[in-house]
């Protein structure tokens, strides 16, 4: 059985360098990751990883998509955020207000306990599955907005629009 080695903030850090992420920190500790869009991703998303709680043992990862959704369209974001949360597992999903009252932020979450031990390969694992899921999401929840305005659903064309919006 592997061993186990504390966790700590610098495990998030050695985790992103594996992964070989660019990150920058901040004042209070957290890695900030960008993805720019591609061809695969939908829109530019921004990841925030942290060791949280009381004695920083939980792994905290939330990503955004890098735009922001306007205020009209909460009712129809809200739903499809239910749907989301009550079908899969990860990421959750939530709306959260921002400074502009008519914009809103979309963010996905994932946290793991590991205030008994961290395996380096297990860290990688969920710090990727948790992005990855998130980038999932971001590509569905387009997909459903669009289709709830009645357009049909291409993929490579919503990627070209999604850019030229950026």
């Amino acid at each position: 059985m592997a061993d186990l080695e504390p966790f700590t903030p610098e495990a998030i850090e050695e985790h992103l360098r594996r992964a070989q992420i660019r990150y920058t920190r901040d004042e209070d500790g957290r890695c900030l990751a960008l993805y720019e869009p591609t061809t695969d991703r939908v829109c530019g998303l921004e990841a925030w990883y942290s060791a949280e709680g009381p004695q920083k043992g939980i792994c905290s990862i939330r990503v955004g998509a890098i735009g922001l959704f306007p205020t009209d369209e909460q009712p129809v974001l809200l739903g499809l955020l239910n749907r989301w949360n009550s079908e899969m597992r990860w990421p959750k999903v939530y709306l959260l207000p921002t400074p502009e009252p008519s914009m809103l932020r979309l963010v996905g979450e994932g946290h793991l306990d590991l205030s008994c031990g961290v395996h380096a390969p297990g860290l990688d694992l969920f710090g990727l599955m948790i992005v990855g899921a998130a980038h999932t999401f971001f590509r569905w929840i387009e997909a459903e907005r669009r289709s709830v305005e009645g357009e049909t659903i291409d993929f490579d064309e919503l990627q070209r629009r999604l850019r030229e919006e950026s």
